[in-house]
């Protein structure tokens, strides 16, 4: 005698329970047939999207990103060095005396930079940016600017531009410049990649940024190119930001007018430079030791 379930079917299939079993089993058949031809044929639908870019703060580890550029190495040494442009500066500029005068306030009303966290850093980073760009025409500098690239994205500490074009990126940190300098090469990769999308297209693919890693008192310059990178690592850039500092303003003077003369020197010859992609390219090769 058919259980209570069985009876119900049947009343409701006007059927036979076997009938039943059947046609569901061959409809089951039947699906996993379609999902697997749907797997064969139609499931690299979503291996097809464009990968997630990764955030340029998930680079922590300098030989690993120097491992993406066919460097070998894991120390800022291992970059090849090149010889950064400069441009003159008089020393009775005033830019550059009002960017000493704001240095030695914020160390008389902030405290010396020792110690101090990425923020505080950043109080005296900027105000030498700020200086650079002043002492050219046609830049503007950005803080937090958003920079997309083909393998990596994120906010940048500080854009330099000229119009669109990406002219210098600014990577300041509290302290490990490894790890400044490993986010700062996938950060200029992206800038390039940025600009590259903004040319025509049929125009070359070569293109170059310079790079800053700083902590305020100690400066690297990165000159990354689409077929090669170079840095300044091997030549110490350096500003004295400590409370003797305030008692030997004409030290600080100098140190300031050094690292300036280098900033300004760099972003002056990227926003100068002609476009055409041989010239650029061995502008960039004549830089190299």
């Amino acid at each position: 005698m058919p259980n209570m379930s069985e009876r119900i079917v049947r009343n409701y299939y006007g059927r036979d329970l076997k009938a039943i079993i059947k046609y569901f089993e061959q409809t089951t058949v039947q699906h996993q047939k379609a999902l697997s031809l749907q797997k064969k044929f139609g499931g690299n639908k979503k291996s097809s999207r464009a990968p997630q870019k990764s955030p340029f703060s998930s680079y922590r580890g300098l030989g690993e990103v120097l491992k993406k550029h066919k460097i070998d190495g894991n120390a800022l040494t291992a970059i090849p060095q090149f010889r950064s442009a400069t441009f003159d500066i008089s020393e009775d500029d005033q830019s550059m005396k009002l960017c000493v005068d704001v240095i030695l306030l914020k160390l008389r009303t902030m405290g010396p930079v020792e110690g101090g966290n990425e923020a505080v850093r950043s109080e005296f980073v900027s105000v030498i940016l700020s200086t650079a760009v002043s002492l050219l025409d046609g830049l503007r500098i950005f803080p937090q600017f958003e920079v997309t690239g083909v393998e990596s994205n994120g906010r940048v500490d500080y854009a330099i531009m000229k119009a669109k074009k990406i002219v210098c990126v600014v990577e300041a940190k509290q302290n490990l410049p490894g790890i400044g300098m490993a986010q700062n090469i996938m950060q200029c990769k992206s800038a390039c990649d940025a600009n590259l999308v903004r040319k025509k297209r049929g125009k070359s693919t070569y293109e170059y940024v310079y790079g800053i890693i700083t902590t305020a008192t100690e400066w690297y310059f990165l000159l990354y190119g689409t077929e090669g990178i170079y840095a300044t690592t091997g030549t110490e850039f350096r500003i004295s930001l400590t409370e003797d500092t305030l008692s030997d303003p004409d030290t600080l003077r100098e140190e300031v007018k050094s690292i300036l003369e280098v900033v300004a020197g760099l972003l002056n010859d990227r926003a100068t430079v002609s476009d055409d992609p041989t010239i650029k390219k061995q502008h960039v090769l004549d830089f190299a030791c």
